[in-house]
């Protein structure tokens, strides 16, 4: 039986010494003979670091870095090393990942190909753990969100964003943050890790897999209609369209160290929050057409 490969698309922007780090930390792994390659995607990074990663790792046999001369986003940057790994490197599995990612579990790899010989998932997800948020990330729901779930988003988006032009212009932002934060101190973060191996939910989209069962179905890779936001939701309705299966596995730990980038871009956290809002809503709107599209 011919060996399974393994290939990790890791999508860059900003922040040299974060993807450096964790490309040390995926050679670190218990691969043992499984055949692997990282293949980093920069989303054109205006801080020059796509071009320092491209000269750091070139002498690098496991490693490609893929320069894009623009931002195209989530799903477009991260396509371009989803084909990359389809079609040059003919990988049986492509994990999809943010670069502020840290995997805690040493054998992840074995893990990994000892699901897909059991359950041909199409799209595998494990435990993610955010620091930030001090919650575990995975899964994020049971279901897609659905035609009135995505209009009420809508709906609360327009009512949140008059206001939070309000708060970054006059400079409260951060003032009410901490003041809601120190009402909600003594309440739980949540949810809290799913010890249960499960199918058919939601999956996080920082750190996620995709084999060979979900591109015979769509050998374009992730669905391209969004810039940021919501892809979750849609590789899951995909899913669900085509009936593939989605795994969770809660044997495999990754650490999130979420929100870096996002900080670098909007230079403060009203500006993040708004950006995030904005860029959600159209994302809303492009998961309300293909559903539309779709049916």
């Amino acid at each position: 039986m011919k060996k399974k490969t393994i290939a990790v698309v890791i999508l860059h922007y900003n922040d040299f010494e974060m993807t450096r780090q964790y490309v040390e930390n995926l050679r670190n792994l218990k691969w043992n003979d499984i055949a692997h390659h990282f293949v980093i995607v920069d989303n054109n990074s205006p801080d020059g670091s796509g071009a320092e990663l491209y000269e750091y790792f070139k002498v690098d046999a496991d490693t490609t870095v893929i320069l894009l001369p623009e931002n195209i986003g989530f799903a477009r940057g991260n396509n371009k090393g989803i084909i990359f790994a389809k079609d040059e490197l003919n990988s049986d599995l492509i994990v999809v990942s943010n670069n502020d990612i840290e995997v805690k579990t040493k054998d992840f790899p074995q893990l990994l190909i000892q699901e897909y010989a059991i359950s041909d998932f199409a799209v595998y997800g494990p435990d993610i753990y955010s620091l930030s948020k001090k919650m575990h990330q995975n899964p994020m729901r049971q279901s897609p969100m659905n035609f009135d779930d995505v209009n009420n988003k809508i709906k609360k988006i327009d009512r949140i964003l008059p206001v939070l032009y309000i708060m970054n212009k006059m400079g409260i932002y951060d003032q009410i943050k901490s003041l809601k934060n120190k009402i909600k101190k003594k309440k739980a973060n949540s949810p809290i890790k799913s010890t249960v191996r499960l199918e058919g939910y939601v999956l996080h989209g920082s750190f996620f897999v995709l084999s060979k069962e979900y591109l015979r179905m769509y050998p374009e890779g992730l669905f391209e209609g969004t810039f940021l936001y919501m892809e979750e939701d849609i590789l899951a309705y995909r899913c669900n369209l085509k009936r593939l299966k989605m795994v969770y596995d809660p044997l495999v730990q990754v650490i999130h160290n979420d929100g870096v980038s996002s900080m670098k871009i909007a230079g403060n956290r009203c500006m993040k929050f708004i950006r995030e809002m904005n860029e959600t809503r159209k994302s809303c709107e492009s998961y309300i057409k293909y559903m539309n599209d779709s049916e």
